[in-house]
């Protein structure tokens, strides 16, 4: 026995260690959800170790998304949660799944793991501290990672949120460069790239009527870059802004918060979740927000009521089914924001707090929305879903405005707007059919669909009378009595149909091909009349606009190691100059509007996918954009008119995630240079050639840091401190660049302390804007205010939100 070879006591005492650290070795995973033989397959090439199974005991089963640093074992205990299924390592990097109860099997059960590094959390756990995500679904219309994507596409995930109190989209899009907001009184409006997206945002992937969105119920905000016509039709050739919404959870949550900041703002939330039954195949989830907010603006105010119930039914393994609604009502007063003096170029020099509106103006907006989604896979391969949503909403306006600067540089004349939108209605529909093809060794992810959009809307108004004259520098409140004018009825109304296909193709696991195009078929009209809807809808019918357009994807992305990739894209897009005043002077719709872009980058994960950075270059170019008259009595009857070609090109960049166990950062930089390459409509805009020009509201540097840090020493344990920059650069403030917007810097700093009372986690914390308490103004309503008068809106002076927060 002493002559027999060492190999042989050692070599099991070898494979038994090699097996340990394969069980105990962790690895950056990023799995999303899918069928389970692909989430495995994924996992074998993540981590190297060799998954052993029947086909029949995975199949027609579905694995949740993993995402975070696990060792194999703790990856496969998520993938096989609920399956029946267990795991047994048989060697070095082999592992057999089998089903509980299997004859042979040896079950491998996991103790309590002390994590001495970050702890790994599902993506839509409501305790998930990470400030970046490594998948979304905006870009494809399924769950591909990021760096596997070939275009810009930013995530601001729920902490962010929380972090920064962002009660607004516009407090959590500062987060993502190349989003600048264009102030609109009624909605939340934003540019992208320079570009102005008229209002529209994306709930779930479905275009949403405008609106000033809540956030009570998202869970993060996905920004897609540059023209996605196709796979949603019609839209800006800036991007796109997806508001991701929470969904119901079989594990129970339920948070309380109570908000209450400077100017009279108080804010409370609910958010609750749990599966309804045993066999946790159904769930709910339900937000409350009720607003009680001031303003630091004299005379404006907003108060909202939001609720929102969501169902989810697993009616097996293969199938599932979505419902939810959501209802919301605002009332609030318009804001006219501060003019510009006659020759001057910059807006007046008066207090931020002025309003030049009247205490008798009110205004609100009431809308109910429903959803219904489904999906059912086939087989490991072959899914199908669908998707629709309804939104019914109202609008009651009555404002009284300012227009016309008078010679002694303080007179302002005054108007009225009284508008009443009797019906706007959006209706939604889509379908698509995903599959998964492997041919000659290349992978295929294929998408095929169908969706159907159309929006009517039904408005009475009655504008403009005049009212009075008022000085900016001491306005009086209106006490006369007002003459009504005739009512004039509008409608509006588009539809759209539009097929498209998508493949994903992956050769030699690095290089990843995205192909695809959209067919679209649109019809728009509007109309108006000062005798009924009728006679406003026959006008429209015979002033409307059928356009078809192909329009094509391509895109390509070089996975060089594991940390880096390298991607480029080309797309094109059709869209409306979609609003319901968007009309020429003979009451004829606008042009329909068609863009494309060229977009280059690279991307990284660095620090275990813990940290994400892009930088991405792009050359997009708009043909009819849409801008206000400049003709100010038709501008003031909301006639517009559109301008030949518009250019905007540019770098961003974008960094998020956690530099180490403490420390968590999100920031981004943009570099923006917008022109007006022709313009072919008129020779002269309010006397001014537009060619050259820059785009209103689109600065050329614009820059945010938001950095925090978290307590782990058991003295402070629960304490995090934040602390952010934000910095713009000048901004042109109207078509024809004869004012500017100054360039600012504000400074942000937030604490908070999080501590345990039995169960409940308790939150505390505070939050502080504009330290420094610096005067700047957020942008120009350069539609309603094409003439320079007012619409330019001052950002908020130092001010403060604290809240309390009860989660369990």
């Amino acid at each position: 026995m002493s002559n027999m070879p060492l190999y042989i006591f050692v070599a099991p005492l070898l494979l038994a260690s090699s097996a340990a650290r394969a069980e105990d070795q962790t690895f950056a995973i990023n799995i999303p959800a899918q069928p389970l033989a692909r989430a495995l397959d994924a996992l074998s090439r993540q981590t190297g170790v060799q998954p052993f199974y029947a086909d029949g005991a995975v199949a027609g089963k579905t694995a949740p998304a993993v995402n975070g640093r696990f060792s194999v074992a703790q990856a496969l205990q998520q993938l096989l949660a609920g399956s029946g299924l267990v795991f047994s390592f048989t060697a070095a990097n082999t592992v057999a799944i089998k089903p509980a109860g299997a004859a042979g099997e040896r079950v491998e059960t996991l103790g309590a793991v002390t994590v001495t590094a970050q702890t790994a959390y599902l993506a839509d756990d409501p305790y998930n501290p990470s400030y970046h995500r490594t998948n979304a679904s905006t870009a494809t219309r399924t769950d591909t990672p990021l760096m596997e994507t070939p275009a810009s596409i930013q995530v601001v995930p729920q902490q962010v949120l929380k972090d920064q109190q962002a009660i607004t989209l516009a407090d959590g899009l500062r987060n993502v460069s190349g989003v600048q907001i264009s102030p609109s009184p009624t909605y939340e409006n934003f540019t992208v790239r320079g570009f102005d997206m008229n209002g529209a945002t994306y709930r779930n992937g479905i275009r949403e009527a405008s609106w000033a969105a809540e956030t009570a119920n998202v869970e993060r905000l996905e920004v897609l870059k540059g023209p996605g016509a196709m796979l949603y039709g019609r839209i800006e050739p800036g991007g796109m802004i997806n508001r991701v919404l929470k969904k119901p959870l079989f594990t129970p949550y339920y948070a309380l918060q109570q908000q209450f900041g400077s100017f009279d703002n108080y804010r409370t939330t609910l958010d609750a979740t749990s599966a309804l039954n045993q066999d946790k195949t159904f769930a709910y989830r339900f937000n409350l927000a009720y607003q009680d907010t001031k303003s630091f603006r004299d005379l404006f105010y907003r108060d909202r009521i939001f609720i929102a119930p969501q169902f989810t039914w697993k009616v097996s393994d293969r199938t599932e089914v979505n419902f939810g609604m959501e209802y919301q009502r605002d009332d609030f007063r318009w804001d006219d924001g501060l003019p510009v003096l006659n020759g001057a170029t910059r807006p007046a020099n008066l207090p931020i707090n002025t309003a030049l509106s009247d205490q008798s103006a009110h205004a609100n907006q009431e809308r109910n929305v429903a959803d219904l989604n489904w999906s059912h896979a086939f087989n490991d391969d072959w899914k199908i879903s669908q998707q629709f949503s309804a939104f019914l909403g109202s609008r009651i306006q009555y404002d009284i405005f300012p227009y016309g600067i008078h010679a002694d540089q303080r007179t302002v004349d005054r108007y009225n707007w009284d508008n009443n939108v009797k019906s706007s209605q959006t209706y939604s529909f889509n379908t698509n059919l995903l599959g998964h093809l492997n041919t000659w060794g290349v992978k295929h992810t294929l998408l095929v669909g169908h969706d159907y959009y159309a929006y009517t809307d039904e408005s009475q108004n009655r504008c403009c009378a005049s009212v009075d004259s008022i000085d900016i520098y001491n306005p009086q409140p209106f006490t006369g009595n007002l003459a009504l004018l005739p009512l004039n009825y509008g409608h509006y109304h588009q539809e759209w149909n539009g097929v498209y296909f998508q493949d994903q193709m992956v050769f030699w696991d690095r290089l990843h091909l995205l192909g695809g195009g959209r067919y679209d078929w649109a019809d728009y009209g509007v109309g108006s009349s000062g005798s009924s809807y009728a006679a406003a809808e026959a006008a429209m019918n015979a002033n409307h606009v059928s356009a078809g357009k192909f329009s094509p994807r391509v895109g390509v992305l070089y996975r060089a190691f594991p940390w880096l990739s390298l991607y480029g894209n080309y797309t094109e897009s059709l869209g409306t100059n979609n609003s319901y005043s968007a009309r020429n002077t003979d009451g004829t719709p606008l042009k329909p509007q068609e863009a494309r872009q060229f977009e280059g980058g690279i991307k990284t994960e660095l620090f275990d996918q813990k940290l994400t950075a892009s930088l991405a270059y792009f050359d997009i170019v708009k043909t009819n954009l849409a801008t206000g008259n400049p003709d100010p009595t038709l501008a003031l009857l909301g006639y517009t008119t559109t301008v030949g070609a518009a250019r905007s090109r540019g770098v961003e960049f974008d960094l998020a995630g956690e530099l180490s166990e403490n420390w968590s950062l999100i920031a981004n930089y943009t570099y923006l240079d917008t022109r007006i390459t022709k313009f072919t409509e008129q020779d002269v805009y309010g006397g001014v050639s537009l060619l050259g020009k820059r785009f209103p509201n689109a600065p050329r540097h614009s820059a945010n840091v938001w950095l925090k840090y978290e307590f782990t020493d058991p003295a402070f344990a629960g304490l995090s401190l934040g602390s952010g920059i934000r910095v713009t650069s000048q901004r042109q403030g109207d078509p024809q660049n004869s004012y500017q917007l100054p360039g600012y810097a504000t400074w942000d700093a937030s604490a908070a302390y999080k501590f345990k009372v039995g169960p409940t986690r308790m939150t505390a914390q505070l939050n502080a804007y504009n330290l420094l308490d610096k005067r700047y103004f957020t942008g120009a309503d350069t539609f309603d205010a094409s003439q320079r008068y007012y619409g330019n809106m001052p950002g908020a002076p130092i001010s403060f939100i604290g809240s309390i927060k009860v989660e369990y």
